[in-house]
């Protein structure tokens, strides 16, 4: 299935405040300030270990991830590049005014420097082949990529997306897993996103009940709607 950027310029407009600001009282704003959430204390680990690291993003969206970075970790990361599919994203992206950040149309950026981290966050895969090779393309020997995936088996996935036909590119977590592998080292791995049919209806229970859940089922990882991946170049 072919991403269509059109579709994401259409929701450029609004696209982090739908999914970010305020209260958090939907399940697919609990999913994106979850999986924002885990992506940090990924970086903060490395952190630890890296000084100023040059951060590589692809799919950027309208820069809210590096806008995030920027504010949680002052003058802890250097310089940031974004790519994205959208001109629209790209061009709210690019006028946010994010310090030591440059984004650019994914199509469009020949530059081939290697960067100490690649992110690819809330990111459809559809060919991982030609994925692990823009990986390597703008990794550094020994470098890590931050990777969010959607199980193919997660209660949601069966329950809401049953039908749409970008399904077919969802793999268990074992077949990424092997995938990964292949040529990085799995360091970190965290599971979100149980899916329970009808509790967002209620948003103050339902945020803590969901906290609740995700820590208990932490043995099934395929019920989970998404995990995401801490990995090191081999």
């Amino acid at each position: 299935m072919k991403q269509d950027p059109v579709i994401y310029d259409q929701l450029s407009a609004d696209y982090s405040a739908r999914r970010y600001a305020g209260p958090i009282n939907t399940y697919t704003k609990y999913i994106f300030t979850t999986r924002r959430f885990i992506f940090g204390t990924f970086l903060k680990r490395l952190l630890k270990n890296l000084t100023q690291p040059t951060l590589f993003e692809i799919g950027c969206a309208d820069g809210v991830l590096a806008r995030f970075l920027r504010e949680q970790f002052p003058g802890q990361i250097g310089h940031f590049v974004g790519v994205d599919i959208s001109p629209a994203m790209v061009k709210i992206a690019s006028t946010a005014g994010i310090t030591e950040t440059d984004f650019y149309l994914r199509d469009q950026i020949r530059d081939d420097t290697k960067y100490d981290v690649v992110l690819e966050i809330g990111v459809h895969t559809e060919d991982w082949e030609s994925e692990l090779d823009y990986w390597k393309q703008h990794l550094k020997i020994g470098g890590y990529v931050i990777k969010s995936v959607v199980g193919r088996e997660s209660f949601y996935t069966r329950l809401k997306l049953a039908r749409e036909n970008y399904v077919k590119d969802y793999l268990s977590y074992k077949d990424y897993e092997n995938i990964f592998r292949r040529q990085f080292e799995i360091v970190e791995v965290k599971s979100y996103g149980l899916f329970i049919p009808k509790i967002w209806i209620w948003p103050k229970i339902a945020k803590p009940l969901q906290v609740v859940l995700d820590k208990i089922f932490v043995w099934y990882p395929e019920f989970y709607h998404e995990r995401i991946y801490l990995l090191k170049k081999l």
